[in-house]
């Protein structure tokens, strides 16, 4: 044998043992119990998924059912805080007078007016007057103040504007401008509330001054109430829209205070709470329960009347119908067929 032999020979490896049989039944013995290990742990696993998801999904509808219920006692506390206040959606103006819906706020208005009117104050009750009417009477304010200027509502849009564009220059409404106030329209409501003061026994009690304040705070419409439109000595009747009113010194003085008035109650609310309220206030509110009462039970009557007489009514009786619809209690008789 040559050398070359002898290394190969040398170079091949020897040949391994095989395993014993109970080393390999040891190692699959092994295996199972890591393998019943693992799907023990990936039961665990699968049964603590099935916890947390339940937990989950009990806490996700635990927060919507809170979600739910602090929707609805915002709702409820939203309609205790709004009651009865009128929507002010496109369709209606801001200065609308909506007698059928507001009635019973002009007469408010009225009996609080007359008792400021017996003193003669008439900036504070003309500031009350737009404060109730803007902060109390409607579900939106018809004018808010966003960084200190004044938004209108009109027709479904805020409309951005300045104080001087709604109730004119603060120092004095200028002759040339004097009828561009926006507010100057708030004379259809101040028409409706004069015509209801008329009508009250007090109001002969009203100082001159203030008659004079509201007359001009009607302007034009005031020709249709029985105090008639504003004069001053042998001027023009006062009208927000007449130009030689402008030109007149006492005139363009009086509607700087009335203006100054309302842009009071418009940015500052008038007290809700009747213990913090002016006595004149209080007196006021009061007589109008009486007198809303009153209204109430002799329309109710006059309704009772006419249907045990088949629409029968004397001819008292048909004054005070008409008497009532000046302030909005206008009873609703049916129509009975003509008997031939």
């Amino acid at each position: 044998m040559s050398q070359e032999d002898e290394k190969c020979e040398q170079q091949q490896p020897e040949p391994q043992e095989l395993p014993d049989r109970d080393v390999i039944v040891r190692l699959s013995e092994r295996f199972e119990i890591f393998t019943r290990q693992v799907l023990s742990k990936m039961d665990e696993l699968l049964s603590m998924r099935d916890t947390v998801e339940k937990l989950l999904q009990r806490k996700s509808v635990k927060r919507q059912q809170d979600a739910e219920r602090k929707r609805q006692q915002r709702a409820v506390a939203n309609r205790a805080q709004v009651g009865d206040r009128l929507p002010l959606n496109e369709k209606h103006e801001i200065f609308k007078p909506r007698m059928a819906e507001m009635h019973e706020k002009y007469i408010t208005w009225a009996h609080i007016g007359v008792q400021f009117g017996v003193v003669g104050n008439v900036q504070d009750w003309l500031s009350y007057i737009a404060s109730d009417w803007n902060h109390w009477t409607f579900e939106v304010k018809p004018i808010t103040r966003v960084s200190n200027r004044p938004h209108y509502f009109s027709r479904g849009i805020r409309s951005e504007a300045t104080w001087t564009d709604v109730f004119g220059r603060e120092t004095g409404i200028a002759e040339r401008t004097f009828s561009e106030p926006i507010f100057w329209d708030f004379y259809h409501i101040m028409y409706k509330v004069l015509l209801m003061m008329e009508e009250m026994p007090d109001f002969d009690n009203v100082q001159d001054s203030f008659r004079a304040h509201v007359q001009l705070a009607c302007s034009g419409v005031a020709c249709m109430t029985k105090s008639g439109m504003y004069k001053y000595f042998d001027k023009t009747p006062f009208d927000h829209l007449e130009p030689e009113c402008a030109k007149v010194p006492q005139y363009r003085l009086m509607a700087t205070r009335v203006m100054q008035a309302l842009r009071k109650g418009v940015v500052k609310k008038a007290l809700a709470d009747p213990r913090e309220e002016k006595e004149l206030v209080r007196m006021g509110k009061a007589r109008a329960q009486d007198h809303l009462r009153q209204l109430r039970n002799e329309a109710n009557k006059l309704i009772f009347m006419h249907n045990l007489r088949k629409g029968q009514l004397s001819p008292e009786e048909k004054q005070q119908v008409e008497a009532l619809d000046v302030w909005g209690f206008r009873p609703k008789l049916e129509k009975f067929p003509k008997i031939v």
